[in-house]
């Protein structure tokens, strides 16, 4: 359900440390 969102935000967090 909200899997998908849950990591794509982890995944834009990710990239925005970078």
């Amino acid at each position: 359900k909200g899997i998908f969102r849950k990591i794509l935000s982890e995944f834009i967090f990710f990239t925005d440390n970078l």
